[in-house]
């Protein structure tokens, strides 16, 4: 494929690109902690109701906030071809932590907020009570991880016309850190307060954008036939034999011949149950690869049993492994 060609480009329709720009200073959080963290925060001196004004206020005083990144992890694979070193994925990577930083209210709500979710995460407050902290001896006693990881912290990104929109939700986040903050008797400032909340993976979604198809283990666990794309390949050896288990499955795949170029003869096959294409309609998997073919034949199996999606049924006891060639 060759590379863009210079172009005049003129003057309007770069100002009609560079003028839909997005911009950074619209967006919205909410930092829903759960229930259990709501329950602890609302009682004795902390008296923070994130349910009535106060969650609102404190959501409304971010100042500044990231939005997240990711990362491939890979493994170096080299001398596959001389003199080169591919990289293959083989995990993909979260940043570990997020930042919000929050202008700090009069009332100090925004430090009683985010503290006392620290606390119950390390339970204070719930293994001795808050003021028993003074005796040296005291100790923590951490809560349940499912007590205090919320699935409601969000950041949502948009534009002053409100048309348009983009929403991180992350999962499983929590306050990890509070920065320390400085002060002094230099020129004043608003107090400001950050907090990193770790997570285990966020959700992008963008408005407008239509729903997506469920995932493919959810569709092969109800038995939905379109959960496998199948990739197409040329197989030149099928081989079958006993297997322990009682039930024996596979994955469907892609028979995009009749096992073209290679001797097999497996007569002993036992003949199975194949479902064709997702149809319901049921034929002889062993009829179709008991005997040496002719050329002719071949072309005629290329032909007639091209793209068969084929899943063993429970209950065979038996294994099938495919040799195939690119």
């Amino acid at each position: 494929m060759a590379g863009p060609r210079p172009s005049v480009v003129s003057t309007g329709f770069l100002k009609s690109r560079f003028l839909e720009t997005a911009q950074t200073s619209v967006y919205m959080v909410k930092v829903q902690p759960t229930s259990s963290v709501m329950g602890f925060l609302s009682q004795g001196s902390r008296g923070v109701n994130y349910n009535s004004q106060d969650g609102t206020n404190i959501e409304l005083l971010c100042r500044e906030t990231t939005l997240p990144g990711q990362s491939l992890a890979t493994a170096d694979q080299p001398n596959d071809y001389p003199g080169v070193t591919e990289k293959m994925v083989y995990r993909k990577v979260y940043d570990d932590r997020t930042d919000f930083t929050f202008y700090v209210d009069k009332r100090y709500q925004v430090v009683e907020f985010f503290e006392g979710w620290i606390d119950y995460c390390a339970g204070q407050g719930t293994t001795y009570g808050r003021d028993d902290y003074k005796t040296r001896s005291a100790y923590y006693r951490m809560n349940y991880p499912n007590a205090y990881k919320t699935d409601a912290l969000y950041i949502t990104k948009f534009e002053k016309d409100v048309k348009n929109s983009m929403s991180y939700q992350f999962i499983g986040a929590f306050p990890i850190s509070i920065a320390a903050t400085p002060v002094s008797y230099d020129q004043s400032d608003i107090l400001k307060c950050t907090v990193s909340f770790s997570y285990m993976r966020y959700l992008r979604r963008r408005s407008g954008s239509g729903s997506e198809r469920t995932g493919f283990m959810q569709r092969r666990l109800k038995a939905d036939k379109s959960w496998y794309t199948p990739n197409y390949r040329s197989y030149k050896s099928v081989n079958a034999g006993p297997v322990n288990s009682k039930e024996s499955s596979f994955n469907p795949w892609d028979l995009n011949s009749s096992i073209i170029g290679s001797d097999y003869n497996i007569d002993d096959f036992p003949s199975y149950d194949i479902d064709y294409n997702g149809s319901g309609g049921d034929i002889d998997f062993a009829a179709g690869f008991n005997q040496k073919r002719s050329i002719s034949d071949q072309w005629k199996d290329r032909q007639n049993m091209r793209n068969i999606p084929i899943e063993l049924r429970y209950g065979s006891g038996y294994d099938i492994d495919f040799n195939y060639s690119e």
